[in-house]
């Protein structure tokens, strides 16, 4: 319905920032972890409207990957917009991504409210929905060398924040070492173990 809200920041509360556009004062969810700008000031939000039974809400966010995760998260079983939100406080997208891809449950259960058995359910149910909603190009490889889980692979590690020769070397060294039945988790852990020390 909204896709942002640029106007001035007039109050900031802990989870929520007052905007006014136009006039008009605009409650908008953000992530703990960004920082307050300046009173006045000139903010840029983009924007998920949820509505719930009982609730209309704005979520807000800096940039437009982060809005689509909140939406992608709050589209999984049992995870509701302060979920999904407090996810977004604690994790970066390249953040939130490595943990998934790497089955970092440790990681995940320093989010409060997240516990072992969600963690574990949040990598089953996003790891191959992180692949799809990544907006990281890759640039077209010949055929021969990357099957279609191979260019998965190779776009995971991107999105992971590894450059794209240093992810398409250790990608194809991983389906070298590996047999042709290997499956996606399998090349991305192996990619990921040859690529672990040219992080761009």
């Amino acid at each position: 319905m909204y896709d942002y809200f640029r106007g001035s920041l007039i109050e900031a509360h802990s989870g929520h920032w007052i905007v006014d556009v136009q006039g008009l004062g605009y409650k908008i969810f953000v992530p703990n972890r960004y920082s307050v700008p300046v009173y006045e000031s000139e903010v840029k939000l983009f924007t998920a409207f949820v509505i719930r039974e009982n609730s209309q809400a704005l979520y807000g966010f800096y940039t437009r990957p982060e809005r689509e995760l909140f939406e992608l998260l709050i589209g999984l079983t049992g995870v509701g917009p302060k979920t999904g939100i407090g996810i977004i406080s604690y994790f970066s997208v390249q953040e939130l991504n490595r943990a998934i891809y790497e089955n970092n449950i440790a990681a995940l259960t320093t989010i409060p409210g997240i516990g072992k058995k969600t963690a574990e359910r949040l990598i089953v149910e996003l790891k191959d929905k992180l692949l799809a909603f990544s907006n990281i190009e890759v640039a077209s490889m010949p055929s021969k060398d990357f099957s279609q889980y191979g260019l998965d692979a190779l776009h995971a590690l991107i999105n992971l924040g590894y450059n794209q020769q240093s992810s398409q070397l250790a990608v194809k060294k991983a389906l070298e070492d590996l047999s042709e039945n290997a499956e996606l988790p399998q090349i991305i852990t192996a990619a990921l173990k040859n690529v672990r020390s040219k992080k761009s």
